[in-house]
């Protein structure tokens, strides 16, 4: 049996937060067995991903520093000091954490020195994906794509990638199939082994506005900590959620009764969801004594796991759903 590579990209991490423990990689180790794959990433991702980790390291790290300067806040809670030398630890622990992930899960990393320069240039004055007229500076992209291609040299693979233009590049190389995400991949797999995934994902559309309902409650209940786009956090309340979106969703599991066909099937689902968040901020002018309010929003995007438990209408042959728990 041959073995399929499959690629993933710096958005993949992007989008996981560098949560290199987070249940999507870990789909990747239960791929069905009809299929025997191995997972690689480019020097460029590499290089990236690290870059990225020690940026986000920073950005907390100069967090405490502000907090620890600030005098109320330094006698409240009896904060540390924090040095160079902590934060330089940090990072060292960040990057293990990286390079321990990429040795559990035994990655190939795809080297992109032999990329020849000219074949960039002639992507980029040519607006080829990954460039374009909007985006020009996509030339680690344009590495990494090109030593790709060349690397697996027609073999048969797989590119994971949220990115539109890693979809574009492979659109036309027929060995390279794409998914936006893990999640996206591991149903696409379960349903060709199983004739069942179609029938349980239409009735899962069916529910969503009440899972939706279900997902705020959630959020909501377990305090979750919402990171913005600036950087920031706050717990979450229920007056912040303008809205909810489902942004796509994808069946990761299937499990029946072992005894009855039609008796009780548990199927587990990944949402991908975006959240319209109202931000409200107090400015204070010494002045005029005066306080404005300033409204603004945000959107915030999120996966979660639900696990929708179903019984069956033995007479319309239709799932039921039980209950569910989200997680």
């Amino acid at each position: 049996m041959s073995i399929k590579t499959i690629v993933l990209d710096t958005e993949v991490f992007v989008r996981l937060k560098y949560d290199f423990n987070h249940y999507h990689f870990h789909q990747l180790k239960s791929l069905p067995q009809s299929g025997v794959y191995k997972i690689a990433i480019t020097d460029v991702t590499r290089k990236e991903v690290e870059s990225r980790i020690k940026g986000q390291v920073e950005v907390h790290f100069q967090s405490l520093r502000k907090l620890q300067n600030n005098p109320l806040f330094h006698r409240s809670f009896e904060l540390p000091t924090f040095t160079i030398k902590d934060f330089e630890t940090a990072k060292e622990k960040a990057l293990s954490e990286f390079n321990s992930f990429i040795s559990l899960f035994d990655i190939e990393i795809i080297v992109s020195e032999s990329v020849n320069l000219w074949n960039v240039l002639d992507m980029y004055f040519e607006s080829k994906a990954p460039f374009s007229a909007k985006k020009k500076s996509e030339f680690p992209d344009a590495i990494s794509l090109l030593a790709i291609e060349k690397h697996l040299f027609k073999q048969e693979a797989i590119a994971i990638s949220g990115d539109r233009d890693w979809i574009d590049f492979f659109e036309e190389r027929k060995n390279v199939e794409t998914y936006s995400n893990i999640p996206e991949l591991k149903e696409y797999l379960l349903a060709q082994e199983n004739s069942l995934i179609s029938l349980f994902k239409e009735q899962i559309s069916i529910e969503i506005p009440d899972i939706k309902v279900s997902i705020i409650n959630y959020l909501v209940e377990k305090e979750t900590l919402i990171e913005l786009s600036n950087g920031s956090s706050f717990e979450l309340n229920i007056e912040q959620i303008e809205s909810i979106e489902i942004e796509s969703y994808n069946i990761i599991e299937l499990k029946k009764d072992v005894n009855r066909l039609w008796a009780y099937t548990t199927c587990e689902v990944n949402f991908d969801i975006s959240l319209i968040i109202s931000i409200s901020s107090v400015n204070s002018s010494n002045l005029h004594f005066s306080t404005e309010h300033n409204h603004s929003e945000d959107t915030v995007s999120n996966s979660l796991s639900v696990s929708l438990l179903y019984s069956v209408d033995e007479l319309n042959k239709k799932p039921v759903l039980s209950k569910y728990f989200i997680y």
